[in-house]
């Protein structure tokens, strides 16, 4: 177990080329969001207190890319990589003036790219999603792993128009939510196992490795906040610890129903004495991640991630506020 200690964050905006300026020395806020559905992943960071000349240095010279790297002691993992979309100066007081870069990965795919492609008769959804990638190419889109659906197209299928639809389309048709990591298009299916990379261990959540309060229940799931981790992204892999070290339950604390919702077209089950309870608590600890906020101020007291997670069950019922979280 890795102690979260001495934390580092690095933030280095580059030209796009060679050229690089490194942020890091200066008193940095961020925010970066990222869901399981197709809005791309987000970066909100304001640098404190840079000199007019390297504002303007900044904007008119290393306004291409910019990439944060967090963690602890002398380990560090990249959190985001991006495109710089807009810069913003202001004065937060009388003393201290700010920059904000907003930045984001691959929107100008998700807002502008298109595909008009016709896929040949005994097309599978495999092809449809391949199809997205080379629509994408240059943009460097490429597709992760892909559900297995049985069965063929019978006639051929036109593909036409924005490629998030398109995407969103591919998606709905493996039961599935389509999202970018990056230049990845990955797909994320609540009724089956997870076939990601960030699947392939498990994280433990517990007060002794940084989890912050008690999670709390939601419709479908669980929200619960930690020290900030990087390897918290969606489709990742989380173990909730029931007990502290001292051997005391770590409660989930329960949502209420809903006595104006039909409990049949939702979540909620009638148990066997006749009360109601909402489902999507795992029996075994562990929930993948639906959605990551981080969040951090290397001056200051925020360095935390929040997360909404679904039971690893794939008999479960996650709601779709969960599965389309953003904000």
């Amino acid at each position: 177990m890795n102690r979260k200690f001495l934390r580092t964050c690095s933030l280095i905006a580059t030209n796009g080329t060679d050229g690089a300026i490194d942020l890091s020395e200066l008193r940095i806020t961020f925010s970066v969001v990222h869901g399981v559905n197709t809005t791309p992943k987000t970066l909100l960071a304001r640098v404190y207190n840079l000199s007019d000349e390297s504002v303007a240095l900044i904007k008119a010279r290393y306004n291409k890319t910019i990439s944060l790297s967090v963690g602890y002691g002398d380990r560090s993992d990249l959190l985001f990589a991006g495109t710089i979309r807009q810069f913003r100066f202001g004065r937060e007081s009388p003393v201290d003036t700010y920059l904000d870069i907003l930045a984001a990965t691959n929107d100008d795919w998700y807002a502008e790219g298109g595909i008009n492609h016709t896929l040949a008769e005994g097309w599978t959804h495999a092809d449809a999603a391949q199809a997205l990638a080379q629509a994408g190419s240059q943009s460097g889109i490429t597709v992760g792993p892909m559900p297995t659906v049985p069965g063929s197209g019978g006639r051929p299928k036109v593909m036409y128009g924005h490629a998030r639809d398109a995407l969103r389309t591919v998606a709905a048709n493996v039961c599935a939510f389509g999202r970018c990591d990056g230049s990845t298009i990955n797909f994320f299916q609540p009724r089956q196992p997870s076939s990601s990379v960030a699947a392939t261990e498990s994280i433990l959540l517990s007060p002794r490795t940084g989890l912050i309060g008690i999670p709390m229940q939601t419709e479908g799931g669980v929200q619960a906040r930690c020290l900030l981790e990087p390897r918290m992204v969606p489709d990742a892999i989380v173990t909730i610890y029931s007990r502290n070290d001292t051997g005391h339950k770590t409660t989930i604390n329960q949502e209420a129903i809903d006595a104006g919702v039909g409990i049949n077209g939702g979540n909620y089950t009638i148990n066997a004495d006749g009360t109601a309870s909402v489902e999507g608590l795992s029996a075994t600890g562990q929930y993948r991640v639906a959605y990551a906020e981080h969040m951090g101020d290397t001056r200051g007291n925020d360095w935390s991630t929040t997360i909404v997670a679904i039971d690893v069950d794939a008999s479960a019922v996650p709601g779709r506020s969960i599965i389309t979280a953003t904000d």
